[in-house]
């Protein structure tokens, strides 16, 4: 693959209802005509368009990099409290991260009470982390909601201990293959996270900044 400065790894389908607005064939076509090398397809707790989105980039000359966007319930909260969720990008490396993508989107459907938004839990991630890369998922993700709240914190004199948990339990279960704070790309439009920037040697890499397409 040749050395490109960017290469879009966070993009949503159609597939993704009411986020994506892009078919999977012209994603890889988009690709292809922005010069990508490879684009990577990240569907909310899904690989529904993994199939179609492969063929069609196969067929542009674009590498296909198979991946989901997946929910994580927090861990460590009270048996009382309503399910909280922060998301996570995994994306297959090789055949056994694509299998462990698969095991992991099947469990987040079915491995969970019916009420329940689609999830999986750490213990899941844990067994089946292998031949996975892993995102941060910028502003979706744990470790900017405890770098957010450790700027409020710092303002009034509070500590966040979790940021460290979240960073030491990303880094077990992914080993190498946890990017984020060193090569994430995100745009915000809130007014109290436009000031929050990844990345701050601003070194060029992949990015995972969220792509929604148009049809």
């Amino acid at each position: 693959m040749p050395h490109a400065p960017y290469v879009p790894l966070r993009n949503l389908s159609a597939y993704s209802l009411l986020e994506g607005a892009i078919a999977p064939k012209h994603l890889a076509s988009h690709a292809k005509d922005l010069g990508f090398p490879a684009a990577a397809l990240t569907d909310r707790n899904g690989l529904y368009a993994a199939m179609s989105f492969s063929d069609a980039a196969a067929k542009a000359g674009v590498q296909p990099i198979i991946g989901t966007t997946i929910a994580v319930a927090r861990p460590d909260r009270p048996d009382n409290a309503p399910l909280a969720l922060d998301w996570l990008v995994l994306l297959a490396q090789d055949d056994t991260g694509y299998n462990n993508l698969c095991a992991l989107v099947s469990l987040a459907h079915v491995d969970r009470p019916v009420q329940d938004d689609a999830h999986v839990t750490f213990e899941a991630l844990e067994v089946h982390a292998e031949g996975l890369i892993c995102l941060t998922a910028s502003g979706e993700g744990a470790l900017a909601r405890h770098l957010h709240a450790r700027a409020i914190g710092h303002r009034i004199g509070e500590r966040h201990p979790q940021l460290d948990d979240v960073g030491t339990g990303g880094r077990q279960r992914f080993e190498d293959r946890l990017c984020g704070g060193e090569v994430g790309v995100a745009r915000h439009y809130e007014s109290d996270e436009g000031r929050t920037a990844l990345g701050p040697d601003g070194r060029e890499a992949v990015g995972d900044a969220v792509g929604h397409g148009s049809a």
